[in-house]
């Protein structure tokens, strides 16, 4: 029998949308092409028990030696979403592919990059600080007991 942990949603703090988006090295000369297809994503701030796993990490700014960090708390739930944006739609490609997002210990910072997305064609940006863990996850919506 698979464990359930509870998280609480608390109200809306903030939401961010993660999406289409692809990523160069900003000494690339080459064009950026187009984004694998992806989902939007709200994400909403949770409340939730501690965690405290530990797992080794390895992305394309670690030079390749894994990471090992702490996995803290989950922070963040976030659930696909359809988004339209200049006119055009952006369905939803998976709706029952969610993720939940926890604060890792400690973080890494990266080098400076290059993105575009429906946002912008050539966006340079500065990694900063990993500071989360987004992980796919599946959601049940659980019935308050005082509604009835």
């Amino acid at each position: 029998m698979k464990k359930q942990t509870e998280i609480g949603i608390s109200s809306v703090v903030f939401s961010i949308l993660l999406g289409w988006g692809t990523v160069g090295f900003a000494e690339d000369d080459g064009v950026i092409g187009e984004p694998p297809p992806l989902d939007h994503f709200k994400c909403y701030s949770v409340k939730g028990k501690k965690i405290q796993a530990k797992v080794e990490l390895l992305d394309q700014f670690d030079n390749g030696d894994p990471r090992r960090v702490k996995v803290v708390k989950p922070v963040m739930l976030c659930n696909p979403v359809v988004k339209w944006h200049n006119n055009e739609e952006f369905p939803v490609l998976n709706p029952e592919a969610h993720l939940v997002c926890y604060k890792i210990k400690p973080s890494t910072e990266g080098p400076r990059v290059i993105v575009a997305n429906q946002f912008g064609e050539e966006q340079i940006l500065q990694v900063q600080k990993s500071k989360l863990l987004c992980v796919p996850s599946q959601k049940f919506i659980l019935q308050d007991e005082t509604s009835e």
